[in-house]
C-alpha cells in the first residue's frame, strides 16, 4: 500500500503523552502500552501555629520527592494515597502534622506543624514547621533528607518562624517581623504547569507576626502567609491556608491582648503528579511517522 510506504498493515494513531494530577486515595489506571512513567509524590503540608498573646510558627512543607522512568504495566491499576493538609492551631498551641502520601512503592513524609506559645518547637517532617514564641524563641524543626528543609526560628518580640519547603530553609523570624516560609520547588520542565502554582509545589507557611510591622509572607509554591496584628479589630484574622494539591504549609497565627483566639492556616493536600509518556507501536503511514519525529513525540 503506497500510503504505508510499502507495508501493509494497519494504520494507528500515536497516543501523545499524557500528565494526571491524582487528588484521591484509590487507584490510578495506567493506559494500555505504558511501559514505564515518571511520578512525582507529594505528602500533605503541616498546620501553621498560634499564640495566644504571640505569634506561631509556619507549618512545614510535605516532602517533595521526584522519581523518573519508573517500570509500570499498561492497563493495571496501582494503589495511591494522597496525604491531608494538617490543621491549623486554635488559639495558643501547635498546628497538626499533615499526612504521608504513597505510591508506587514511594512514601514522601508528611509536613511539620508550626510551633505556638506554649509549646514553641516546631514539628520535624517532610519539611520542618518553623518556631513559635515565648517562653523564648522556638526552634524550626528538621526536615527529611531529598524531601524537604528545616523551619525557621521564632523571635522573643512574638514573631514565628517560617516553615521549611522543599527547595529552601524557612526564615528565622526577626524583631519587625516573622520569617518567610521556605520556598517550593518548580517541577514545570518535566510535568508541566497545569498542576501545582504554576508548576510549583511545596512551599513553607510563614511566621506570624506579634507586633506592629508585617507577617511572614509564605514561600512560593503555595505556602500560606502567617497573620498580621488584628489591633481592636474584633474580626480576628487567621493564618493563610496553603494551597491545596500543592503539600505547602499553613501561615502561623498571633493575637494580641483583647484578641485572643486566631486560628494558624490549615497545611494544603499533598498530591501525585503522574506523566505517561507517548506511545507508538505497531504499524505506521510514514507520513505520520515523519511528523511525529519531527515533532519530538515518536517514542
Amino acid at each position: 500500500m503506497a500510503g504505508n510506504g510499502g507495508i501493509i498493515g494497519p494504520v494507528n494513531t500515536v497516543a501523545v503523552e499524557k500528565i494526571t494530577a491524582v487528588i484521591a486515595t484509590g487507584c490510578f489506571t495506567t493506559r494500555a502500552g505504558t511501559t514505564s512513567i515518571d511520578a512525582l509524590i507529594i505528602a500533605g503540608g503541616g498546620g501553621g501555629g498560634a499564640g495566644g498573646t504571640r505569634g506561631g510558627g509556619g507549618g512545614g512543607a510535605g516532602g517533595y520527592q521526584q522519581s523518573l522512568a519508573i517500570p509500570v504495566s499498561g492497563s493495571t491499576a496501582y494503589p495511591v494515597t494522597i496525604g491531608g493538609g494538617g490543621a491549623g492551631a486554635v488559639s495558643d498551641g501547635k498546628g497538626s502534622d499533615g499526612t504521608n502520601t504513597v505510591g508506587f512503592s514511594i512514601t514522601s513524609t508528611a509536613g511539620g506543624a508550626g510551633g505556638g506559645q506554649s509549646s514553641t518547637p516546631g514539628n520535624p517532617g517532610g519539611s520542618g514547621g518553623g518556631g513559635g514564641t515565648e517562653p523564648g524563641a522556638g526552634c524550626g524543626a528538621t526536615g527529611t533528607a531529598c524531601q524537604g528543609y528545616a523551619g525557621g526560628d521564632g523571635h522573643p518580640s512574638n514573631n514565628g518562624g517560617g516553615g521549611g519547603g522543599s527547595s529552601a530553609v524557612g526564615a528565622n523570624a526577626t524583631s519587625p517581623a516573622g520569617g518567610a516560609g521556605g520556598a517550593g520547588t518548580d517541577a514545570s520542565p518535566v510535568f508541566g504547569t497545569t498542576a501545582g502554582v504554576c508548576g510549583v509545589f511545596a512551599g513553607g507557611g510563614g511566621g506570624a507576626q506579634g507586633g506592629g510591622a508585617s507577617g511572614g509572607c509564605g514561600g512560593s509554591g503555595g505556602g500560606g502567609p502567617g497573620s498580621k496584628s488584628p489591633g481592636p479589630n474584633p474580626s480576628v484574622p487567621k493564618g493563610v491556608a496553603g494551597t491545596e494539591n500543592t503539600g505547602s504549609g499553613g501561615g502561623g497565627a498571633n493575637a494580641t491582648p483583647g484578641n485572643p483566639g486566631e486560628a494558624g492556616g490549615g497545611g494544603g493536600k499533598g498530591v501525585i503528579v503522574v506523566k505517561e509518556a507517548a506511545a507508538a507501536s505497531g504499524v505506521w503511514q510514514m507520513n505520520t511517522v515523519y511528523e511525529y519525529v519531527k515533532d519530538g513525540n515518536w517514542v
